[in-house]
């Protein structure tokens, strides 16, 4: 039997940055950065995909008080946000890639809210919030493709089934399935803004200037 498919609760296109030092540099690969609540564990996930391989590298649990989302400021020269834990060093940093700026405060927002909401009971409450995985949402997700992933397994299940069954030489199939694939992992790579800069980490220790000039 299937495993249900899981809808996100928010996603949005965003590629990693990597912590080298005191220095904050873009991973300038295409990704994804969704968050769900699974069935198993009723518990909020954070995470994040490479959109051209489909790898899944981070699933973090987000527990309420646990976890902040918010922008950096101190980057001036692109949409960068962190994912910090309020009671140890641990940070995860990434660059916005979606075109427009004008919803990265919104899915801001949102992230912080499923933090917030954390475990919950099964109760119609919750499943009117649209905060758990519901058969009226698996239904939804299911019709709709279940948004960037959903698409992405779509186009690979269908790569396989040709590979699989046809008879002869699918070429011509594979090659239009294959195509449709490369523009779904491609995405609006016209209008994806470049990576920013390398800028120094907030968090990192600045030496006290007075001190070493004693």
């Amino acid at each position: 039997m299937a495993e249900p498919v899981v809808p996100n609760l928010a996603e949005y296109k965003a590629g990693r940055m990597i912590v080298l030092g005191k220095m904050v540099e873009p991973d300038e690969r295409k990704g994804l950065l969704y968050v769900r609540r699974y069935a198993s564990d009723n518990q909020v996930h954070i995470h994040w995909m490479d959109r051209h391989s489909g790898t899944v590298e981070l699933d973090i649990v987000a527990t309420p008080g646990g976890l902040e989302f918010r922008r950096i400021e101190q980057c001036k020269t692109g949409r960068v946000y962190v994912l910090k834990y309020t009671r140890s060093a641990q940070r995860f940093f990434f660059w916005m890639q979606e075109p427009k700026e004008t919803e990265d405060a919104a899915f801001c927002r949102r992230v912080n809210e499923l933090i917030a909401s954390g475990q919950r009971n099964w109760d119609e409450c919750a499943a009117a919030e649209g905060d758990v995985d519901t058969d009226v949402e698996r239904e939804n997700s299911r019709r709709s493709g279940g948004g960037e992933i959903g698409k992405l397994r779509v186009l690979k299940e269908m790569r396989q089934f040709l590979v699989t069954n046809l008879p002869g030489s699918p070429e011509t199939c594979l090659q239009t399935t294959n195509q449709s694939l490369t523009d779904l992992q491609s995405g609006d790579d016209d209008a994806m803004p470049l990576p920013p800069l390398p800028f120094q980490d907030p968090d990192a220790e600045i030496p006290d200037l007075a001190f070493i000039l004693r």
